[in-house]
């Protein structure tokens, strides 16, 4: 009798893995058959994967041109290339969305997310982008949002699957992989070694099939690469591009972000504001950036919406600048810009009121909902 509610649970537990595997493989039924097939996935995923397998290139090669992401990224396209094109795509979109609804899980405080914070989080035109492209920016989220859950609970093996994630499109979260490091430093040699353990030994074995070289083809690659539909970049490199604004004003401007950025991740660790403030200034200056790019600001939506639901929702709304495009035609793009600098202002306005500023005659309170009070 003992074992009675064991072997319940057991059967309960199969039950919903099994309706959750039949949903998964509805659901890719489904997405072969009506999603169109995303440009990025035709035209730089699978044919690297393919010629790859064939050993036609070296990657990162003119055969591979487009194909700019951690070597390892083709641990999960060479297994894809056995199936159709579209049954292809399929697993990808659909393993995107578990992706993203996985990280709005980690992503999270003591509490889950209300519902309001998750809709303003995923249910954007920047979501709808990824899904579209038939991008990989889920990957890179889901190493954020493992990273952010595996220093809570004090996990290496998990932040290290963290940054092997991360690394796969670093150029768009590398300051929070800075954040996070600066967050472990206090840690123990041995977790440090766990945590960097499957980045940097994938580094190591790269070299081995890859050959020696393949750091050197990949940037003499991107230095003669013209990034394809450039008229939708979104940075404000472009803008200053359009209206012959000199760079070294934004490039200190940028330099003094970082700065703020990393001081106070030093000073408090890893909180929910420095872990915004990084996610929204890496994508305000990023070198290069896309609508797809911004799904990994879904943990700093998720934090502000869920301390304000007026100022979430704002920021939601210029989510929707995309849709100026129809009216103005794609030069308004960068007008997306505007989505980022709104979650970069509020984290920093909810990093003072939390008292994590050091604002005079405020005391230092890490992890509260109340503002400091005065000493």
């Amino acid at each position: 009798m003992s074992n009675m509610p064991f072997r319940s649970q057991t059967v309960s537990t199969a039950l919903a893995l099994a309706l959750a595997g039949a949903v998964t493989i509805g659901l890719v039924v489904v997405m072969a058959r009506a999603w169109p097939v995303g440009p990025d996935y035709y035209f730089t995923f699978r044919p690297a994967a393919e010629k790859f397998l064939l050993g036609e290139p070296r990657l990162y090669d003119q055969e591979t041109l487009g194909f700019f992401n951690a070597p390892w990224t083709l641990l999960f396209f060479a297994p894809l290339t056995a199936l159709s094109l579209r049954a292809g795509q399929a697993v990808l979109t659909v393993g995107t969305l578990l992706m993203l609804l996985a990280s709005t899980g980690l992503a999270r405080e003591e509490r889950p997310s209300p519902g309001y914070a998750l809709v303003f989080a995923l249910l954007n035109l920047h979501t709808f982008d990824l899904l579209i492209r038939g991008q990989i920016d889920g990957f890179s989220l889901l190493g954020v949002a493992l990273g952010w859950w595996s220093i809570q609970q004090r996990r290496p093996w998990g932040l290290s699957l963290a940054f092997w994630l991360m690394a796969i499109k670093p150029i768009n979260v590398a300051l929070v992989a800075i954040v996070y490091l600066i967050a472990i430093r206090h840690w123990s040699r041995d977790e440090w070694v766990r945590a960097l353990a499957l980045p940097v030994g994938s580094l190591l074995v790269s070299f081995i099939f890859l050959g020696a070289d393949w750091p050197l083809r990949y940037i003499e690659n991107y230095q003669v690469f013209s990034p394809p539909k450039a008229y939708l970049t979104l940075t404000v490199w472009r803008v200053a591009r359009s209206v012959d604004f000199p760079f070294w004003p934004l490039i200190l401007l940028a330099a003094g972000c970082i700065a703020l950025a990393l001081r106070l991740a030093w000073r408090v660790g890893l909180h929910r504001w420095t872990l915004s403030i990084a996610l929204a200034t890496n994508l305000v200056f990023a070198q290069y950036a896309t609508g797809n790019h911004y799904v990994n600001l879904i943990p700093a939506m998720l934090f502000i919406a869920t301390r304000s639901r007026r100022l979430g929702g704002l920021a939601y709304l210029l989510a929707f600048t995309p849709l100026l495009r129809l009216v103005f035609g794609v030069s308004i793009a960068p007008i997306d810009l505007l989505y980022p600098i709104t979650l970069l202002a509020v984290a920093w306005h909810f990093a003072g009121q939390d008292g994590l500023l050091p604002l005079p005659g405020a005391r230092h309170v890490v992890g509260s909902d109340r503002p400091a009070t005065p000493a």
